[in-house]
């Protein structure tokens, strides 16, 4: 398991590196591991169980947000959103992916704020940040802002990012290989 977290109704979510994302209802303590998420195809279930001609999915983060949304983050498979106010297997979802370089959707660690900013710590691309507003599966009005490492300043000091936090003004603190970042929010949604 490469990260968990409980949503608001007591169900644990688990990450894993080759078999998705589990879910345990800790109230029944039973493993309800049949609802793996493998896959994410919209012609067919939302989740589906692995099979063994399924692709493996590498999955390293999950979160909840203040709505009840489940964020997920993965190797090479970018960032899915699931409305955790659903049953199981009704999940409604949104698969976000970031442009034809798959190196952009190595995505590590997943932060939605509160302030409708959902922030993405790539493996080696930098930090993403994505505007998504008050409905993450309304892709209309998000908007994408990428903040790359880049080599002599004027970027985040490494290009890898494991961590992220707000403090009480504001500012998203990012970890990444080269150091602590700091981040500000503009209101025209742009990033400095």
């Amino acid at each position: 398991t490469t990260s968990v977290t409980v949503d608001n109704s007591g169900l644990i979510w688990g990450t894993t590196w080759d078999e998705g994302l589990y879910t345990i209802d800790d109230k029944n303590t039973s493993s309800k591991f049949d609802d793996t998420v493998t896959l994410v195809d919209p012609d067919r279930e939302i989740i589906l169980q692995r099979t063994e001609s399924s692709t493996n999915v590498f999955l390293y983060d999950v979160t909840t947000d203040s709505q009840d949304n489940i964020w997920v983050a993965g190797y090479d498979v970018g960032m899915y959103v699931l409305d955790g106010r659903l049953p199981i297997k009704a999940y409604k979802y949104n698969h976000f992916t970031f442009n034809e370089s798959s190196s952009v959707n190595y995505i590590i660690k997943v932060f939605p704020d509160n302030e409708g900013w959902v922030w993405l710590g790539t493996w080696d691309t930098g930090l993403i940040g994505v505007y998504i507003g008050t409905d993450p599966f309304d892709t209309s009005d998000d908007v994408v802002k990428a903040v790359p490492y880049v080599d002599g300043g004027g970027g985040l000091l490494g290009s890898r990012v494991f961590a992220f936090d707000i403090d009480k003004d504001g500012y998203v603190w990012v970890g990444s290989t080269g150091g602590l970042n700091r981040i500000t929010k503009k209101s025209d949604k742009s990033l400095k």
